[in-house]
Parts: C-alpha cells; structure tokens; sequence
C-alpha cells in the first residue's frame, strides 16, 4: 500500500496546503473587496462607541431625579448625529433616541414606556423609579478602543465585516487578490456542448460543472477553459500553459492508470511534484495532488463527473480558501434519516438531499457513473471507512 492509500482526505489536504503558495495581496475600496480575505487586520481608528450613547428612545436623567413626584420639564431634544447639548438643571430631562449623545452629567436613561409624557414635561411610572445608573447607556469604547484590533487578518469580507470595516474608517483594505483558475478536461471521446454525440463519444461537462462551481465567487478568476485529447504532449503543453497564468490547474481525466492516462506523467514533465496520487476513498480514488515549480496547486481529477466534482468541492475549494489567507473551517454536520446499512472500507462520499436543518437523507445512484443524480443531491456526506449508521457525518455542499 502506498502512503497516499493511507492518507485521510483532511490529512491529503493538509499536505498539500504546506506545500503550495498564497496569492499576493493588493489594495482596494472597501466598496470592491466583498468575499475577499483580509491580507492585514483592521485596527479600531476610534472608540466605539466614540462617546456614551443611548441603547433606547427614552430620556436621559440623573438617578437623584427618581424620588420626585412632580413633572420632570423636557429641557432639550438630542437626535442621534447632534453633539450633545449642556447638562439641564435638576428636575428636568433630555429627550433621545436610540443612539443619541448622552450630555454630560446625566446618568441614565429612563425608556419612553416607563413615563407619562406630554410634549414638554414628563412624569415616571413606577418602572423608572428602581432604575440603576448607566441603564441603557452605551459607553464609549465598550465595544472596542482606539487602535484595537476589530478585524484579524485572513478573515472573509462579508456583509457584516464590511459594516464593522467601514464603521473604523477602512476606506481601502489590504487583501488577497483573487486566486486564478485554470480549468483543463482531457478525453477523446469529449465534445463541446454544441456538438451532437456519437454513441461512442459523450459531451464535455466537466468544463461547465467547474465552471459553475467556480462562478459567482468574487475571490476566484476562471481562466478560458482547455480541452486536450489523450496525448502526452498535448496535455503537457495544456498544462504548461495553465501554469504559466494559473495559481491552481484543475484537470479531469487521465489521472488514473491506463495506457492514455497521462496526467501523472504530464504534471511531471512540467516541473511539478506529486504530492499524493490515489487516495483510499469512493467516488474519486485516482485523485491526484501536485505543486507546481512556482508554488502552483494542481489537481487532477477524475473524469467521471461526480468523482471530479467531489475533488473540486472537497480539496479544490478548501485549497482556494487556503491560498487565499483563509481560515480552515469545519463543514457542517448532518445525520441522515433513515440510513442504510451499507459501509465500505474507504472513505465514502455519498450524496444527499437536505431536508432540514442538519439533516439529509440518501440520494439513490447506481453509482458514480449515475450522473443524473448530481442534480437530484444538495451535496455529500463524508462517511468513515466501516462505518454505517446515521452521522452525524461532514457535509460538502454542491
């Protein structure tokens, strides 16, 4: 058996994750950088909040104003955005909203349900009169002081981080620029799309499955996809030519064992290294990891398409998150309702359908040859060698 056989798929990837390079990093608008990787934190340029704040439309008082039985006068109005106005004199209150200054001097804040109000003067219902100082107050820094870290290097710019970015002042942000891809299929029997079949040969849609995948993700740039036929120097040239503009090269086809399979030998001729070939799991055994001379990943999957797409989704996006900067995150886990009670030596990937949250039941396939039942499957659960039952199990979404 050779030590690839007895690679897990975390630890393949492990492997080749230390061996390949991150992208560069670039500047950009915050406005153009969403579900990018941070290449350097972004530090607090301020207090937040800057200054105490109200949590609640109310009234700010002081708690020595509690005990009074008669009308509190309303001595001034703060609208969130106006600086605050000069503290009132005992026995009287500022208006807020949620959000607004608190002036100086006053030490808590009473809600609007908690008093009788008219336009000018206010009186406490028995709520207000337990109140404890610093009530509904907001206090500067609470959330983060100048020149905290708010936001650490490597994390993904969604919608939430943008609002905490742009709220310390990032205006540009350093980060990852995007991985490019390079997408080569193998195969005489491959056609374009537009091409009618023969009996014998089949259409290509590997190119579009990745393609697909791929898509819509604003860290990834998908180079013009290659097709080779099944020769040594055709897909040696392809490939050089992939490793000459890509930071990953996804192949399908040729990476198995057969007289015109020629992945291995091509990735080689290249000046790349195989880091491991042929790994103890179902669908998918003949994948194959390599670095490239400069620090490039390549992949070479299966042709099948269920297998290929199960190597992109399981090695081929972790390794874009990777060489993007990012965080290596578990995939979430799901219990399959009513499972079976087949097992197999191997790591299994099995696809499935959710049906709710953390679980999924079974996709029928009549195996991975079954290429109708990728598009009846949310995804694959990742099944240990020997095990049955029902998970819960790692799921690898499509």
């Amino acid at each position: 058996m050779s030590q690839s056989q007895r690679l897990t798929p975390a630890a393949a990837l492990t492997l080749l994750q230390a061996e390949v390079r991150q992208v560069a990093s670039e500047s950009l608008p915050l406005d153009r950088a969403a579900g990018r990787y941070l290449a350097a934190p972004i530090n607090a340029d301020r207090d937040s909040p800057a200054m105490d704040v109200s949590a609640m439309d109310g009234y700010a008082a002081r708690v020595s104003d509690l005990d009074r039985d008669e009308p509190l006068a309303v001595a001034a109005t703060c609208r969130p955005g106006m600086e605050p106005p000069a503290a009132p004199p005992p026995g009287s209150v500022v208006r807020l909203f949620t959000g607004s200054s608190i002036p100086r001097g006053l030490e808590l804040v009473i809600r609007r349900e908690d008093v009788h109000e008219t336009a000018t003067e206010i009186r406490w219902l028995p709520a207000a009169r337990t109140a404890q100082a610093g009530r509904d107050i907001r206090f500067r820094g609470e959330n983060a002081r100048a020149g905290e870290n708010v936001i650490p290097a490597g994390t993904r710019l969604t919608a939430g981080v943008i609002a905490a970015a742009a709220t310390f002042g990032a205006v540009e942000v350093s980060a990852a620029r995007k991985v490019v891809v390079a997408i080569l299929t193998t195969g005489d029997e491959l056609l374009a799309l537009h091409q009618v079949p023969e009996p014998w040969q089949i259409r290509d849609s590997n190119g579009p499955m990745l393609a697909g995948l791929l898509a819509n993700r604003p860290e990834i740039h998908v180079l013009a996809q290659r097709r080779a036929a099944d020769q040594l120097d055709l897909v040696i040239s392809d490939i050089a030519a992939a490793l000459r503009e890509a930071d990953l090269v996804l192949i399908t086809g040729g990476a198995s064992k057969g007289d015109r399979d020629y992945v291995p030998e091509a990735v080689q001729r290249c000046g790349a290294r195989i880091i491991f070939h042929r790994l103890p799991q179902r669908p998918g055994q003949p994948l194959l990891g390599a670095v490239g001379p400069q620090g490039q990943c390549i992949l070479g999957l299966p042709g099948n398409p269920a297998s290929a797409l199960l190597g992109a989704i399981r090695y081929g996006l972790p390794m874009i998150t990777h060489m993007s900067g990012g965080p290596s995150l578990a995939p979430p886990m799901v219990t399959i309702d009513r499972p079976d009670d087949r097992s197999l030596d191997l790591w299994w990937f099995r696809p499935v359908r959710l049906l709710a949250q953390g679980r999924a039941e079974l996709v029928t396939t009549r195996g991975s040859g079954d290429i109708a039942s990728l598009a009846k499957a949310d995804g694959l659960v990742e099944v240990p060698p020997g095990t049955v039952g029902a998970g819960p199990f790692s799921f690898w979404s499509y």
